[in-house]
């Protein structure tokens, strides 16, 4: 996934910000899987990223 996320964004391979949305990405889905709405609590996970923490 970090691979295809950095050929997507034009990021060289081997980008740490890749890797590392990579395993948020992941990790997110398994989180969210736990969750009553895994739909809505994927989303509220990815706005962290979008808005930041204590919004």
């Amino acid at each position: 996934m970090a691979a295809a996320i950095a050929e997507a964004t034009g990021a060289p391979a081997g980008d740490l910000a890749a890797a590392g949305l990579a395993h948020f990405a992941l990790e997110a889905a398994e989180v969210a899987s736990t969750w009553e709405d895994p739909a809505s609590a994927f989303h509220e996970l990815f706005d962290l990223l979008d808005n930041g923490w204590g919004r």
